[in-house]
């Protein structure tokens, strides 16, 4: 799910801005800083943050925005252990 998130942001241009301006990722870096373990959850971290942006993104998702959540915090548990 977080790579569906990435791919949502990335296919907007003022999202992508906003998302790199928020992560202070460089868009240099951005192929880079996706290879790092806890990248996706960020991500996902990134849309919880944005109740607007969240919604349009579970609605096209056609997924429950509390499950958004949940798949969050695995990746982050997920990305510890790495």
């Amino acid at each position: 799910m977080g790579l569906q998130a990435f791919a949502f942001i990335a296919r907007d241009g003022e999202r992508t801005a906003n998302f790199l301006r928020a992560s202070g990722i460089a868009p240099e870096t951005v192929r880079e800083a996706a290879q790092e373990p806890g990248f996706l959850g960020a991500v996902l971290e990134y849309l919880l943050r944005d109740e607007a942006l969240l919604l349009v993104f579970c609605e096209e998702m056609r997924i429950d925005p509390a499950g958004l959540s949940v798949m969050q915090r695995r990746l982050e548990a997920e990305s510890h252990r790495a």
